[in-house]
């Protein structure tokens, strides 16, 4: 109730600022405007209004066709399931960690005051609704641009056009039909440009304080559109009356826009927090800068995975509008909307990320995707008008239009993927169902996390298993939050990092830490916190409960963990399960894979690269591959898919398949990568070691293994984590120094003994402590001494002596 009074506050506060500045702006008006008679400074010609074919009837009834067709549009493609959006993660889970855009928080708390059962529907009804109207809006500017030249009918058919082209857009229809913040924050742009374009209209300084209150509540959703405001500031500039003062109109927009944008200053107060803590959150934002990186030059590959290639080859013909002074110089100014908001974009806001800040690019990208409709808009009805345009065969044109803008739309519904339907739903409920029971499983996402919430909330399953987002472990702030929530259930730590790190990691961690303390000598990087922060949660539950992973690749993770389906378990289990890896199996023989929409293919991609990590880092090329395969079907777009790919089919010797998926990769990458190229050459190094050794040690088994090859293949697998290929190898082995433990000779029970440690060694860093136990008992039983120098010098026992709370005691 505090949070919902505190919203409506707020939003008073608001009205009466705006109430007042609007005012101002009509006292500023009639000082400056109405008083001033005609002549040299202010001109008397007529308004556009007189001139024929304009009208803003015209515009009305295109925006409203526009939007009602692009409603049927959605509602005919499917709406997406919630489970699978993060943006509804406010309606499933109030007291998530991750923080919202301001306006997502408000929908999402006026909609905490309805059932349960009806929050979801609300929430997707309110966003299919405002997705719909920003078509019209679109629309209505497409047709208002073109008023001075074309009839009423061309310019209605143009703007339909441009409203239907938008609408089936597969970014802006996934946008809509999955709660984007985007939706919302692009509405108030286009109404902004609405306002300050309009050629039916003169701008006056009511206009100019509208469309600052607009821009000022769109940036406070999504900061990066601070640079449109500040485009709309010039243009509002450029097409002032004279008697407007310049001063006067920068003080009442920078006034407008400063009141609004300002909110999320306002609501982070009264929530308690410090401005410290603010800044904390809200420099990870993509607020406005220049500098932070260098223009995207390179940006039409891109453009085209959103935009068909047809559209793209009309959408020049609109640059003739350029060289007309009528229509309010709208073609200008959204040819600069598409350079700020697509190539240049980089450059114009900064690059601090935090995983639990969600961001969304939607909103640019819907922007950079408006405007080339509008151009392919503009430049077909120029054309088109101009050509068949005859006395007595007025709607040829018009049909003319129609018909080619009906064309680009079909062409870009028929790029859509289709809807996820109950997919996202039952991926989750298998994922929970491959988890041990009273499990802790620790989410590598937000979109991720968000499904695994709405299958527990929504479809009731996995009720036993403690979620826990991996985002929240690294940053102060929502790792105390954690703490705080899951303190019953999950052991965290206070401090993190600790003090102790460097000599506590690089006791238990030493060849990761070694590889750390190289990057940060010669990078100037950091620690790997992720990586180290579910180490650390691993090391002190692990003993308490199964800790399970869904989409996390951290490289002692995937060396280390079980293969449950898409979920990654440690410590390893007896009894392995692959129900959620059997359904996406399930989704590729019934033709459904490659059909799913983009939202849901990144989250199935997310969580399929794990596993095929982890297969490939534990001696398994042929699961490797073939999960890797499954990736590349659900999201065939995304580089790291191709990557990973590449990387198991060197795993397995396929140097020439690992080349091809190579070159993929860096096709689809803006800048050339060679990294991949030396990852790939290090799994293929990998593969050649893995075999050698295990020949080796197969032929171990009739004869003694030659000391000191064994020694270097053991010193160079162990470099590269493969624990597996280590584990398995004195595995076959050990039989042979078993029946041998009668043996008087000194030199066999040592060589015995330093066996039966190395394959302790592995199975205590792979989690099996019970196995490592008794692996260390019967070398005991050969030489106690050895046994006892080599636990208290070798850091891989570290897991058998870990120091945690006396609850998390592990008993060595």
């Amino acid at each position: 109730m505090f949070t919902a009074s505190r919203t409506t506050c707020i939003l008073v506060c608001c009205g009466m600022l705006g109430r007042i500045l609007f005012r101002v702006s009509g006292a500023m008006s009639d000082t400056n405007e109405t008083d001033t008679p005609p002549g040299p400074v202010t001109p008397a010609r007529p308004l556009p209004e007189s001139r024929p074919g304009s009208g803003g009837a015209v515009a009305f009834l295109a925006g409203g066709l526009a939007a009602l067709s692009a409603l049927c549009m959605f509602a005919a493609r499917g709406i997406e399931s919630p489970a699978v959006s993060v943006w509804h993660l406010p309606i499933i889970h109030p007291g998530s960690i991750y923080r919202m855009p301001l306006l997502t928080e408000w929908l999402a708390e006026a909609a905490s005051f309805l059932p349960v059962e009806s929050r979801t529907a609300v929430f997707m009804f309110f966003h299919l609704l405002t997705g719909a109207l920003s078509c019209g809006v679109l629309a209505a500017i497409a047709a208002s641009a073109v008023s001075w030249k074309a009839t009423r009918w061309e310019a209605l058919a143009c703007g339909w056009g441009a409203g239907l082209i938008f609408a089936a857009t597969m970014a802006w229809h996934s946008a809509a039909t999955t709660c984007s913040p985007a939706v919302v924050t692009v509405f108030l742009t286009l109404l902004a440009f609405r306002v300050v374009l309009d050629p039916d209209k003169s701008l006056d300084s009511r206009g100019v304080v509208t469309a600052s209150l607009l821009m000022g509540l769109a940036s406070a959703n999504d900061p990066a559109f601070g640079v449109l405001a500040f485009l709309l500031l010039v243009v509002s500039l450029g097409l002032a009356p004279p008697a407007l003062s310049a001063v006067r109109l920068i003080f009442v927009y920078a006034c407008g826009f400063a009141a609004l944008a300002c909110l999320p200053i306002v609501e982070s107060l009264l929530r308690g927090e410090t401005f410290a803590e603010f800044l904390s959150h809200a420099l990870a934002t993509p607020y406005p800068t220049v500098g932070d990186a260098l223009p995207h030059m390179g940006y039409l590959p891109e453009l085209l995975t959103e935009l068909p290639l047809a559209t793209l080859a009309v959408a020049p013909l609109g640059l003739v509008l350029l060289l007309r002074r009528d229509g309010r110089g709208a073609p200008l100014v959204w040819a600069l909307v598409f350079l700020a908001m697509g190539p240049f974009l980089p450059s114009l806001t900064n690059h601090t990320t935090d995983p639990t800040v969600l961001n969304s690019s939607d909103g640019p990208q819907a922007m950079v995707l408006a405007a080339a409709v509008l151009f392919a808009v503009w430049g077909l009805t120029a054309i088109l008008g101009t050509l068949l345009r005859r006395p007595g065969r007025g709607l040829l044109a018009v049909a003319a239009i129609l018909v080619a803008s009906g064309f680009l739309a079909a062409n870009h519904w028929k790029h859509q993927r289709g809807s996820a339907g109950d997919a996202p739903l039952e991926i989750a409920r298998a994922i929970l169902a491959d988890c041990p029971e009273n499990a802790i499983l620790v989410a590598g996402d937000a979109r991720i996390y968000s499904l695994l919430c709405a299958a527990q909330t929504l479809g009731s399953a996995g009720s036993g298993v403690t979620l826990v987002p991996g985002d929240a472990l690294e940053a102060g702030h929502s790792r105390e939050r954690l703490r705080t929530e899951h303190l019953h259930a999950v052991v965290l730590n206070d401090d993190f990092p600790p003090a102790d790190a460097e000599v506590r990691w690089y006791r238990e961690r030493p060849l990761e830490m070694a590889t750390l303390h190289a990057n940060d000598r010669q990078l100037g990087e950091g620690f790997g916190l992720r990586a180290l922060a579910l180490w650390e949660l691993t090391r002190d539950n692990f003993a308490l409960r199964p800790v399970c992973f869904a989409g996390e690749q951290a490289s002692w993770l995937t060396a280390r963990a079980q293969q449950n389906g898409l979920v990654l378990v440690f410590p390893r289990q007896e009894e392995s399960r692959s129900a959620s890896l059997q359904y996406v199996k399930t989704l590729e023989s019934e033709d459904r894979l490659e059909s799913l929409d983009p939202e849901t293919s990144e989250v199935l991609a997310s969580l399929l690269l794990p596993v095929s990590e982890a297969a490939r880092r534990q001696g398994d090329a042929a699961q490797a591959s073939a999960v890797a395969a499954l990736a590349r079907k659900a999201a065939g777009s995304n580089p790291a898919v191709w990557l990973c790919s590449a990387r198991a089919a060197a795993r397995g010797g396929e140097r020439e398949t690992a080349s091809s998926f190579v070159e993929r990769y860096l096709m689809l990458r803006p800048d050339p990568d060679s990294a991949a190229r030396l990852a790939v050459q290090e799994d293929l190094l990998r593969n050649a070691l893995a075999t050698d050794y295990a020949n080796l040690m197969r032929s171990s088994v009739v004869s003694e293994p030659d000391p000191v090859l064994r020694s270097q293949l053991t010193a160079q697998l162990l470099s590269l984590d493969e624990l597996s290929v280590l584990a398995e190898g004195f595995a076959a082995v050990r039989n042979r120094y078993e029946g041998m433990r009668d043996a008087q000779s000194r030199y066999v029970r040592i060589r015995g003994v330093q066996a039966l440690c190395d394959g302790a060694a592995f199975l205590t860093q792979l989690g099996k402590l019970r196995e490592a136990r008794d692996e260390l008992s019967t070398a005991i039983s050969l030489d106690i001494f050895s046994v006892r120098d080599r636990l208290n010098n070798d850091p891989q026992f570290s897991l058998l002596r870990v120091e945690t709370s006396a609850r998390n005691a592990v008993d060595s």
